[in-house]
C-alpha cells in the first residue's frame, strides 16, 4: 500500500511538470491511470479538471469540478452556505416557499427548526432585522439542548443578520458568547466569521484577535485558506516584514493548489525523463534552490536550469558510472541541444526504455529538422520501432488535434521500408490541423 502510495505521488508529480510544459497528452495519461486507482484522489481529480479545462473540454471540467464542490468545503464555510441558501429561498419565495422541499421526483418536509430561520431570513428581506434576530435567538433558545447543530446554526444566522444589518458589536458578541460554550470554543464556522467581523471593525486590537485565530487556522489545515489573509492583517498592524513573509506562503500555496511544480519537482522529473528543452528553459520559479540530499544527476540539471553550465559538465564528467543514460542524455539536450553527444546518449537511452514517448518523439524532432542516419538506423529496429509506433499511436487517440503527434508519425513512417505513402498522408493531416 506505501509503495503504490508514494508511486502515484511521483506520477502525479511528473504530470504537474508535463501540464506546465504543455504535454497535456502524457499528463492526462498519468493522471488517468493513478484515478482508475484510486478515484477518490481529490488532488488527482482537481489536477485532472485542470487539464481539461487547459484542452477546452470545458463540460467534462465542470463536472469535474462540480464532483470536487460536493465532496468538500473550505474549513469554515459549510454554515455559510446553509445560510445563504436560505437568504436566497427567502429571496425568492416561489421556489423556497412551503413546508416541502422538492429531492428529485419526491416531496420531503423540512425539519421544524429549518422553517423557523426560513422565517428569519424572510422577515429580514422585508426589512425587518430585529425580529429576524429575534426569530433566531428563539429557535437557539428552543434547541440549545436538543439539537446542537441547530442550536449552533441560529446563532449563527442572528450574527450574519446583524452584519448584514450593520451592527458589527452585536455580531461579534453573539459569536464570543458561543465561544463561551462548551464544544463550540474551536467551531469553524464561528472563528471564521470572527476574522471577517474583526476585519470590519478594523480596531487594533480586533485585528490582533483576527491574526491570532488565523494563525490557528493555519497550525490546523496549512497556509492556503489564511496566508494571504494574515498578510493583510499583518500590513494593517503596520508589521510589514511579517505581511511579506506570509504573501510568499500565500503565493507558494496557491502555486501548489494550482498544480504549479516546483523547482525540485521539476529537476527531479527531468532526472527521471526527457523534457522538452525549450519549454523547460522558459519555465518561471518562485524558489530555485535544491535541498542538500540530492543525486549528482539532480544536482546536475539543477545546476543547469539555473544557467551554471560548467558546474552541470563536471558532474556529468565525473559521474558516468552513477548517472543513467537517460539523465546522461537529458542534461547534454539541456547544455548541448541537438549536439552528436546528446543525439547518441539519446539513442543509448532509447535502446533501454523504447517505450519512453519524450525519447523518441525528441528524436523524431531532431530527424525532421535535420536527417541523420544513426537516428534512423536506430528506428528502423524492429524492437524498437514496434514500441515508438505503440507511443505515437497512443499519443494519437488521446490528442487526435496535436499537429506534432502526426508531424513525428510522417517522420516515423518516412523512415521504414515502403511508408512513403502513410508519410505522406500524415504529413497531410499535420499540415490541415496546423492550418485550422
Amino acid at each position: 500500500m506505501m509503495e503504490a502510495t508514494v508511486q502515484n505521488e511521483a506520477r502525479l508529480e511528473e504530470a504537474r511538470v508535463l501540464v506546465e510544459l504543455g504535454e497535456l497528452t502524457q499528463a492526462e495519461a498519468e493522471v488517468a491511470a493513478i484515478l482508475e486507482e484510486s478515484a477518490d484522489d481529490l488532488d488527482t481529480l482537481r489536477l485532472f479538471s485542470k487539464i481539461k479545462h487547459m484542452r477546452g473540454q470545458l463540460s467534462l471540467a465542470l463536472a469535474c469540478y462540480a464532483q470536487l464542490q460536493a465532496r468538500g468545503t473550505a474549513p469554515g464555510e459549510s454554515a455559510r452556505l446553509h445560510l445563504e441558501s436560505m437568504l436566497r429561498m427567502a429571496q425568492d419565495p416561489e421556489r423556497g416557499a412551503g413546508e416541502f422541499l422538492a429531492v428529485g421526483q419526491r416531496l420531503v418536509q423540512k425539519p421544524a427548526a429549518y422553517l423557523a430561520l426560513e422565517e428569519a431570513f424572510r422577515m429580514y428581506v422585508a426589512r425587518r432585522p430585529h425580529e429576524a434576530r429575534a426569530v433566531c435567538r428563539r429557535a437557539a433558545a428552543r434547541y440549545r439542548e436538543r439539537d446542537p447543530e441547530v442550536y449552533r446554526l441560529s446563532v449563527l444566522a442572528d450574527a450574519w443578520i446583524s452584519e448584514l444589518s450593520g451592527d458589527l458589536e452585536a455580531a461579534c458578541a453573539a459569536l464570543e458568547q458561543l465561544g463561551r460554550e462548551r464544544g463550540f470554543e474551536a467551531d469553524l464556522d464561528r472563528v471564521t466569521t470572527l476574522v471577517g467581523l474583526y476585519e470590519l471593525i478594523g480596531t487594533r486590537d480586533k485585528l490582533e484577535a483576527a491574526v491570532n485565530i488565523c494563525r490557528f487556522l493555519e497550525r490546523s489545515f496549512g497556509p492556503r485558506f489564511v496566508a494571504g489573509r494574515l498578510a493583510l492583517l499583518e500590513r494593517r498592524l503596520g508589521r510589514e516584514a511579517e505581511a511579506r513573509r506570509y504573501e510568499e506562503r500565500h503565493l507558494a500555496a496557491y502555486r501548489r493548489w494550482m498544480h504549479r511544480p516546483t523547482f525540485t519537482e521539476v529537476v527531479r522529473v527531468a532526472a527521471r525523463r526527457l523534457l522538452p528543452l525549450e519549454r523547460l528553459r522558459s519555465m518561471s520559479f518562485v524558489e530555485g534552490e535544491m535541498p542538500e540530499s540530492v543525486t549528482p544527476d539532480e544536482r546536475a540539471i539543477a545546476r543547469t536550469l539555473v544557467g551554471d553550465v560548467a558546474e552541470a559538465g563536471r558532474i556529468l564528467a565525473s559521474n558516468v558510472e552513477v548517472l543513467d543514460f537517460k539523465c546522461r542524455a537529458n542534461l547534454a539536450t539541456l547544455m548541448e541541444g541537438e549536439s552528436d553527444r546528446a543525439v547518441w546518449l539519446c539513442l543509448q537511452a532509447l535502446r533501454s526504455d523504447p517505450g519512453d514517448p519524450h525519447l523518441g518523439g525528441w528524436l523524431l524532432d531532431v530527424q525532421a529538422r535535420s536527417p541523420r542516419n544513426d537516428i534512423a538506423e536506430v528506428l528502423r529496429e524492429r524492437p524498437i520501432a514496434s514500441r515508438v509506433l505503440a507511443e505515437l499511436e497512443i499519443a494519437v487517440k488521446t490528442a487526435p488535434a496535436d499537429a506534432r503527434v502526426w508531424r513525428r508519425l510522417a517522420t516515423f513512417f518516412g523512415l521504414q521500408p515502403g511508408g512513403r505513402a502513410q508519410q505522406i498522408q500524415f504529413d497531410d493531416r499535420a499540415v490541415a490541423l496546423e492550418l485550422a
